[in-house]
């Protein structure tokens, strides 16, 4: 007969643990030791809600608000969207209204950006906006302007240029010597002349960007960047320069096992092999994409006008029964296999 232990309740010094441990996970989860230390808060990930709880019976709500206000990001690379943005709005509904700003407005803008990640625009605005609020009432100016570059996020999904260009600009406006925050306004300006159809000046700024994240050490927002760039090549009919930077955002991203990052660079490549006429190829590693997002907990990001197009004449390209033979295959790789998937197809 198999003894069951009983879960051991969680201390109130091991919540606070976990609380520091999640914020020294945020401050570094984007750099070269990001994967090393998310893995640190794997360990631990089954005991958040645990951890909330107790700090909010022990009255320590600042606590409470501090842990789920630095999960964002880590919710992000671990693939643990759904979980977190539970988490926070849960906290969010159960603190005193007397907790300092500054923090209540971090876990705010945690639901914000889940929530945008999720693509429910409407808990999106509305969260970041109280972050917003809630930041600029405690003179908090990192915070605030996180929370314009979520702002501008959000006009993309609606394809407003101009709200776009206004939210990245205030960016500038509130940080304009912080090298952590440059990058996100250029990133979001570069979007804005996407929308706007510029397209060559939001190439030139996705290049300069690389950059200004590699001087950050921002290493998933140099692999979003060479993502972007190779998309926009494939854009433009240049399938091999699309090839060369979908495959170095490949490299970094799999570095640091980012669950965000990896489903939209296999999707990425599902479009570049449809395009080279390898539709095969194109249809299982959609599916894969697919599959990797649901696990993850998030939808694709805007921007992606040529997907659905290429992919929709791959599955005309191939018979039915096979096509589904195909999807089938891909939703069951694994992320490994499907990434090996994806480099044979950019290669």
């Amino acid at each position: 007969m198999r003894v069951r232990c009983a879960k051991v309740p969680l201390k109130a010094s091991d919540a606070s643990a976990i609380v520091d441990l999640a914020e020294e996970v945020d401050a570094v989860v984007l750099g070269a030791d990001g994967a090393m230390w998310a893995a640190r808060l794997d360990t631990r990930a089954d005991e958040l809600r645990d951890a909330a709880d107790v700090l909010l019976n022990a009255g320590d709500h600042t606590a409470a608000l501090r842990l789920v206000g630095s999960l964002s990001r880590y919710a992000q690379a671990s693939g643990r969207v759904d979980e977190v943005r539970a988490l926070a709005e849960w906290v969010l509904a159960h603190v005193s209204h007397d907790v300092e700003p500054a923090v209540r407005a971090r876990a705010q803008l945690t639901t914000g950006e889940l929530a945008f990640r999720q693509g429910d625009q409407a808990a999106a605005t509305a969260a970041t906006q109280a972050a917003l609020a809630s930041a600029e009432s405690a003179g908090d100016t990192t915070t605030a302007a996180r929370a314009e570059m979520n702002l501008a996020r959000i006009a993309f999904r609606d394809g407003d240029a101009v709200r776009i260009t206004r939210h990245a600009e205030r960016m500038l406006e509130l940080a304009p010597h912080d090298p952590a925050l440059k990058p996100g306004a250029v990133h979001m300006l570069a979007w804005a002349a996407y929308t706007a159809g510029e397209v060559g000046t939001a190439i030139e700024r996705f290049q300069e960007n690389v950059e200004l994240y590699r001087v950050a050490g921002n290493l998933v927002g140099m692999a979003g960047e060479l993502g972007n760039l190779g998309d926009l090549a494939a854009e433009a009919g240049d399938l091999d320069g699309a090839a060369g930077y979908l495959l170095q955002a490949l490299d970094l991203a799999q570095s640091m096992n980012s669950q965000y990052l990896l489903p939209a660079l296999l999707a990425s490549a599902a479009t570049l092999a449809a395009a080279r006429d390898r539709y095969e190829e194109s249809i299982e590693l959609a599916a894969a994409a697919e599959r990797r997002y649901a696990l993850a907990g998030l939808m694709p990001d805007p921007g992606d006008e040529l997907s659905e197009e290429v992919r929709s004449r791959a599955r005309r390209a191939v018979a039915p029964e096979r096509a589904q033979e195909l999807e089938a295959r891909g939703e069951a790789r694994s992320l490994e296999g499907a990434v090996d998937l994806a480099r044979a197809a950019l290669g």
